[in-house]
């Protein structure tokens, strides 16, 4: 994929090296849809009431429908999202699922040190499952957009 900076191209050849794939940065989905994608901002459609899960900061997310977990995998998104009210051009979403803890260390490790210095901020969360840990972390690349939350 073509990406706007240099940033997002040193950030993402760092998580092709560590075997994630790269997943189309869907802005908004249904918030029940099919595949349950699960983002952690909920917004409310004026024309017809609908609820849709957009992009955001934070992790709690799902990049994949959670039933695909039993086959693990290491997946990334970068696009457009939300932090609080204000937008962001560059907003990364990690997933791994499946992995033991001490990989799950290692991969925040080197997760941070791929944005150490290139994000404005991140934050990341591993949380114990069936068939290993999860790792979730998502990033604004860039500078935090100016407004009001």
């Amino acid at each position: 994929m073509l990406y706007a900076s240099t940033t997002a191209k040193s950030v993402t050849a760092v998580l092709r090296g560590s075997g994630f794939e790269e997943l189309f940065p869907l802005n908004a989905v249904p918030a029940g849809n099919a595949r349950r994608v699960r983002y952690g901002t909920h917004v409310t459609a004026r024309r017809d009431g609908s609820r849709w899960a957009v992009r955001s900061y934070g992790t709690g997310f799902d990049l994949v429908d959670p039933s695909r977990r039993d086959l693990c995998g290491r997946w990334y998104s970068l696009g457009w999202g939300m932090v609080g009210s204000r937008q962001a051009d560059e907003l990364l979403l990690v997933q791994a699922d499946g992995i033991e803890d001490a990989e799950a260390d290692r991969l925040v490790g080197v997760l941070a040190g791929a944005v150490a210095g290139r994000s404005s901020c991140w934050t990341h969360s591993v949380e114990p499952g069936r068939r290993g840990a999860t790792l979730r972390m998502a990033a604004v690349l860039g500078p935090v957009p100016e407004g009001r939350d």
